[in-house]
C-alpha cells in the first residue's frame, strides 16, 4: 500500500499523510496479517475517500478515490539517476586507476568480478610483517 500511495497520489501531505494510510491499513488488515486481500483493500480505500473528499457522499467520494487509483498504469520507479558531469566521469574512468585497483578491470575498462577482488595483490603480506608475524 505504501507505493501504491505515492503511485496514485493519495499522499497529499494535508487531509492525508503517509502516517495516515498507514493508520488505516492497520485497520483494514487482521490483526497478524502483514498483507491485505482485496476486501481489505476496499475496505481500507473506502476509509481514506472519506478523508479525501470529506464534503462528498461516501459513495462519491469512494468512486473518485478508486478513479484515481486505477488511473495508475503500475509502479513508478524513482531511481537514482548518475551525474553526467566531468568529475563523476574522471572518478569512473578505470584507466586511471593505480595500484591494487588496476587489477579489478579487463583492458577494455570491463569488471573482473571475483577474479579481480581475489587476487593477491604485491603488498598483500606487509601488514603480517610489519606486525612482526612473518
Amino acid at each position: 500500500m505504501s507505493d501504491l500511495r505515492e503511485d496514485a497520489g493519495l499522499v497529499d501531505g494535508k487531509k492525508i499523510t503517509t502516517t495516515e494510510v498507514d493508520i488505516v491499513f492497520n485497520k483494514a488488515k487482521a490483526k497478524t496479517a502483514r498483507k491485505i486481500d482485496f476486501t481489505a483493500f476496499e475496505s481500507a480505500i473506502g476509509m481514506l475517500a472519506d478523508k479525501r473528499y470529506p464534503g462528498k457522499p461516501h459513495e462519491e467520494a469512494l468512486a473518485a478515490t478508486m478513479a484515481d487509483v486505477c488511473k495508475v498504469k503500475g509502479p513508478i520507479l524513482k531511481g537514482t539517476v548518475a551525474q553526467n558531469d566531468e568529475v563523476t566521469k574522471r572518478m569512473t574512468d578505470v584507466s586511471q586507476y593505480t595500484g591494487t585497483h588496476v587489477h579489478r578491470f579487463n583492458e577494455d575498462g570491463t569488471g573482473r568480478g571475483k577474479e579481480g577482488r581475489d587476487a593477491p595483490s604485491s603488498t598483500a603480506d606487509l601488514s603480517q610483517i610489519v606486525a612482526g608475524k612473518k
